[in-house]
């Protein structure tokens, strides 16, 4: 074989190579997460989501519901924003107490500069008839990326 087939042979499977890696879909990483709190006693009206990325947005957000009422300020759990960040869920006043809140995040991943938080149906478990504000703090590794949350969304 000459050498000028050799080249040419080399570069044709060099261009294939190179035209099959992008056009697959995007790689999805699974992020593990950690409840940082969870209660009924925050009085948060609004079904909403919320992301806090620094230290400065999370003690402002704790200034202006402090959990255990108008004759304290409870001081917000540590986080290190440096390394991780926390999305906030909120479902504002239910009727029924007495789950585990976390159990409705089905996954947290990453793909690509986005983070999909995606949530479910609270699955059947114990629960009790008392009114309270159900929301959930979850802290995971930090990303600059939007955070889109997917599935049964507080709203």
């Amino acid at each position: 074989m000459s050498v000028i087939r050799i080249f040419l042979i080399a570069s044709l499977a060099g261009m294939l190579v190179s035209c099959d890696q992008g056009g697959g879909d995007p790689v999805v990483h699974q992020v593990e997460f950690q409840v940082v709190t969870t209660s009924v006693h925050l009085q948060e009206d609004s079904p909403h989501t919320q992301v806090f990325r620094t230290w400065g947005e999370w003690l402002a957000f704790w200034a202006e519901h402090p959990e255990c009422g108008d004759s304290c300020v409870a001081s917000p759990p540590y986080v290190d924003f440096n390394e991780e960040m926390i999305a906030g869920l909120f479902w504002g006043l239910e009727t029924e107490t007495g789950w585990d809140l976390s159990d409705r995040i089905e996954a947290i991943e990453r793909s690509e500069d986005n983070t999909y938080v995606r949530l479910r149906e609270q699955p059947m478990s114990e629960s009790f008839p008392a009114e309270g504000y159900a929301y959930l703090f979850v802290k995971f590794d930090r990303a600059d990326g939007p955070v889109i949350f997917t599935g049964v969304v507080p709203q």
